[in-house]
């Protein structure tokens, strides 16, 4: 066996079960290397990540399933990487072309079909305003992601949300809640989110609840007013898509320093690498992609916000609007809703090889004939 060649399907049957994967590497003593590996435990196929060794003594039979891959073009290298590969646009430009530069101002993005503006969710008193999109508990919400799991598509219902527009009574008893969860999802919307920039609203989920703070209204007294101690805090974890543009702005323009953050786009891309022998990446993943990838939520049912790179601020500008639009105000809780479902499933991903090795754990004495 140790001559069999890279890339060769191999089926391995240990008294742990049976499990098919390529051959990466056999040594002189016998242990196999295998990549993308499946486990055929209990008769369905369970992907595991990384590479997986198989050593002599566990190893009960080996067969041949599949001979490497040969190139068809016969002056192609068999044996390295190449330095070049092939360029490809990413999901967002390949759609780009199907669009037409004049229809992609934002402002049109929400307006009704009857041509008027949806009102806004904030009351003139500027206090905090509950708002459900939907009386019916049970109604289908239109536009609105759907979560697969076993029996199919599920719909996954945004829960209330709160808007926060001044200091008041019903403000202070939201950030002395927030200060009081262990997991918050967190994100921010305005205009070029940086150092430059301008925030606009802040939002944070809980389990049950959606806070938005009118960063415009409350300006620099929603951080002076305990907002900057729970972006600080260690003990209270703030689940983030890509925390690059929100640190940068929040520490130059507010003097916050994030800590105890989970950043589901990092986590992504070590699911990844773990999935392809440690290559990286070659684009990262929006929210809505990884929603798409690890939710199985339809893209298309997600909102995606279009923002010309030569208008940016024009774009961009409307999450200054005073009403705000409801339309806006659903993309912002569809924007920090579903992150903590994102982490819950990317926490058990990356988790997969110490999973594998407890169970190895478990078994090995165990199995082993004294």
């Amino acid at each position: 066996m140790k001559d069999t060649p890279k890339g060769t399907k191999l089926s391995v049957v240990t008294e742990e079960g049976e499990y098919e994967g390529l051959v990466t590497m056999i040594d002189k003593k016998g242990k196999i290397s295998l990549k993308n590996v499946v486990s055929l435990k209990s008769g369905t196929k369970t992907q595991m990540m990384g590479i997986q060794h198989f050593f002599p003594g566990d190893l009960v039979q080996v067969k041949v399933l599949q001979g490497p891959k040969v190139p068809n073009d016969k002056n192609s290298r068999t044996q390295g990487k190449s330095i070049f590969c092939k360029h490809t646009k990413p999901l967002h430009l390949q759609k780009s072309k199907f669009l037409e530069s004049d229809q992609l101002n934002l402002n049109r993005q929400f307006v009704r079909s009857s041509g008027s503006e949806p009102e806004s969710d904030t009351d003139a008193t500027g206090k905090a305003e509950e708002v459900s999109d939907f009386d019916d508990e049970n109604a289908e919400r239109p536009g609105e992601p759907k979560v697969q799991n076993g029996d199919g598509p599920v719909r996954k219902k945004l829960p209330p949300y709160k808007i926060y527009d001044q200091i008041s009574d019903e403000f202070h008893q939201a950030i002395k809640t927030i200060k009081a969860q262990f997991i918050v999802s967190v994100s921010l919307e305005g205009m070029n989110i940086s150092r430059h920039g301008k925030l606009c609203w802040l939002s944070v989920a809980l389990k049950n609840e959606i806070y938005l703070f009118d960063c415009i209204s409350l300006g620099g007294r929603l951080m002076e007013e305990g907002f900057q101690e729970i972006l600080e805090s260690s003990k209270i974890l703030k689940i983030i898509h890509d925390c690059r543009r929100p640190s940068d702005m929040l520490y130059h323009l507010y003097q916050v320093k994030l800590r105890n953050i989970f950043d589901t786009q990092v986590a992504d891309i070590m699911v990844f690498r773990a999935r392809h022998g440690g290559d990286p990446p070659r684009y990262v993943r929006s929210l809505p992609e990884c929603l798409n990838e690890h939710l199985n939520m339809n893209l298309d049912e997600l909102p995606l916000q279009r923002v010309r790179v030569s208008c940016q601020e024009t774009d961009e500008g409307i999450w200054a609007q005073r009403p705000m639009p409801r339309a806006l105000l659903m993309l912002a809780c569809k924007n920090v809703s579903y992150l903590r479902s994102l982490r819950d499933i990317l926490t058990e991903k990356m988790m997969q090889d110490f999973i594998t090795g407890v169970d190895v754990y478990i078994s090995s004495l165990r199995l082993f004939q004294i």
